[in-house]
């Protein structure tokens, strides 16, 4: 698959809830070892070859990005049976402009995902 078409799908998957790669998983190497999570594919800047997702800061992967800033994604489309296998070096953005403009875009529902007491992974129920 050519880069141009790859970009596009990209794209394509921030505003079509239903595109396979709207939804990717998001692998970490942490200090405690690699770690996987699902997450949702936010923006996609062509020109700067970036890919934006949202978190709470809370959550571990932005701890396993302190630690490692490299990353890699798998974005899969069971329908096509093509996968997408990106490496790339995250960035965490928690003030400034460029987080404002973001954060504004957040539906003032979504903004309370963030507002949370319990960190996300915190177990609620027993654990095990």
């Amino acid at each position: 698959m050519c880069a141009d078409k790859i970009w596009k799908l990209l794209t394509r998957a921030t505003v079509d809830n239903k595109h396979p790669w709207r939804v990717c998983t998001f692998c970490t190497a942490g200090i405690s070892g690699p770690d996987s999570r699902n997450v949702i594919l936010r923006l996609v800047d062509v020109l700067k070859c970036e890919l934006i997702f949202y978190t709470d800061a809370r959550s571990q992967k932005v701890k396993d990005l302190q630690h490692n800033s490299q990353v890699a994604l798998l974005f899969w489309n069971p329908k096509s049976r093509e996968q997408l296998r990106i490496k790339a070096v995250a960035e965490v953005i928690e003030e400034g402009e460029l987080w404002l403009k973001h954060w504004s875009k957040v539906p003032d529902h979504a903004k309370r995902d963030y507002a949370t007491v319990e960190a996300p992974g915190t177990v609620l129920f027993g654990g095990g």
